[in-house]
């Protein structure tokens, strides 16, 4: 503790000069001592001087400590005021700590070691009621200001404190709140009301949703916390926060609601979609029937048959859990959209059934739009080999590999088909479906690679994000 500020009020000088001896008689603290005979003398000395304690006298000859300590204690609730009394007068000095003094001492009594204990008892006593006033105060603050409605209740659900906001939640006044207690305001046919009266009474908290009635009847949703705690005299209270949280339900109940207004749409738009491709692949077919150049005819029937392709891979986009989860274009898992599309694809083959295919794909996620042209690629790297790689043959080997490392994916689809000449360049390529790929692989901002050996190998590396 460092030095200990005390301000003396008696009007006998001697006295004065008794208690500065005590004081310095106290050696194992640091005191600084100021005096004074009256308070018209003290009054201005005292304000702004930051004094841990008073010593007053109580008879002071124009006044009495009684009208010293209730002068104080008007603007001052804190600094520690001891009052000397006479023998004898012990039930005056006792008026005054009424009016707000901390601790007399009979003045023919007083001792260096008792002015010792009583100092600086007084000045911890004090500190104590500060700390306390501080934390009243910030209580208060927070219990005024919440935006959401506080109750104080008792055990037997009586309510002895609310704030403004729990009045203008209920809209009840504070004494209307107190009169009805807490049946009269939460909903008794609630679900949850008796787990929540359970978890309380087991663990003495409960955080959750309950229903609550406002003065006109109106139910509501409250999310609210209860904690228990106990008062200064030991009994056990309950402190409930509670939060209407009926705008947030409508908005979520609204969003709901937008959200099977998308999916109606989205369903519609989809229908539209694959119904028009629908009549592009008739379309294409038809026109190819009234041909009879060979060239044209092959032409047209691959168009429609790219179209078709297109239909599946769409379909299957849309139809993919996952694509619900990523609609608004985050990511999608490779292992789940390829792995069916790849079936899809070869059954859509006269040949399908003769192919084995094996999958060693990796799961890791594509943004939505990369897996949309890495669809294509894969559609129509696998048509051509569905076209080309078997022919003559009665069984065929198809492997579909995706892994990452790093921050770049990587696809290969190898057959055990006849194989492409080796002398092709893909740089240079002038097949439409190859030259697609290499077209689509911009986008992936990635590369290929073909190798021809006991079939066909064509490695792809590109970047998921």
């Amino acid at each position: 503790m460092g030095t200990i500020k005390i301000l003396i009020i008696d009007d006998s000088p001697d006295d004065i000069i008794l208690i500065r001896r005590h004081f310095q008689s106290i050696v194992d603290y640091n005191f600084e001592i100021d005096s004074d005979t009256s308070w018209t003398e003290s009054r201005e000395k005292f304000t702004g001087n930051g004094y841990s304690l008073l010593l007053v006298d109580y008879m002071l000859g124009e006044c009495t400590a009684f009208d010293v300590v209730s002068e104080i204690r008007k603007t001052d609730e804190i600094t520690p005021i001891i009052i000397i009394t006479g023998q004898g007068n012990e039930h005056i000095a006792a008026d005054v700590i009424r009016v707000g003094a901390d601790d007399y001492l009979i003045k023919n009594e007083i001792s260096p070691e008792m002015l010792r204990v009583a100092i600086l008892s007084t000045i911890k006593r004090s500190s104590h009621r500060e700390a306390l006033r501080e934390s009243e105060e910030r209580y208060r603050l927070v219990f005024d200001s919440s935006n959401d409605a506080i109750l104080l209740t008792s055990l037997d659900g009586s309510v002895y404190k609310v704030n403004e906001s729990a009045c203008r939640m209920f809209k009840r006044s504070e004494h209307e709140i107190k009169q009805i207690g807490l049946n009269g305001i939460v909903n008794n046919s609630d679900s949850e009301l008796a787990a929540a009266l359970e978890e309380g009474n087991r663990t003495g908290r409960f955080h959750g949703e309950l229903t609550y009635i406002r003065k006109s009847g109106e139910s509501f949703p409250g999310e609210v916390s209860i904690s228990r705690f106990k008062d200064s005299y030991g009994n056990i209270r309950t402190s409930m926060i509670i939060r209407d949280v009926s705008e947030r339900k409508k908005a979520e109940k609204e969003i709901q609601q937008l959200l099977k207004e998308k999916d109606i749409i989205l369903k519609e738009v989809h229908h539209r979609i694959k119904n028009n491709m629908n009549v592009i692949y008739s379309l294409l077919h038809l026109q190819a029937d009234t041909l009879k150049e060979q060239p044209a005819v092959l032409a047209l029937e691959d168009a429609g048959n790219r179209v078709l392709s297109m239909m599946v891979l769409y379909d299957k986009l849309y139809r993919s859990y996952d694509f619900y989860q990523a609609y608004d274009f985050k990511k999608i898992s490779v292992m789940s959209y390829l792995s069916s599309l790849v079936d899809e694809i070869i059954s859509n083959f006269p040949n399908g059934k003769i192919v084995k295919v094996i999958k060693r794909i990796s799961d890791f996620e594509v943004k939505t739009e990369k897996i949309q042209t890495l669809g294509l690629i894969i559609n129509e790297l696998i048509t051509n080999i569905m076209k080309y790689a078997f022919k003559g043959r009665d069984r065929g080997l198809i492997t579909i590999s995706a892994s990452m490392t790093g921050t770049k994916a990587s696809l290969i689809i190898q057959d055990d088909g006849i194989g492409i000449d080796n002398s092709i360049d893909f740089e240079n390529i002038t097949s439409f479906g190859l030259r697609m790929v290499k077209f689509l692989l911009k986008d992936l901002d990635g590369t290929i690679r073909i190798q021809s050996e006991k079939g066909t190998k064509i490695s792809l590396e590109f970047k998921p994000e």
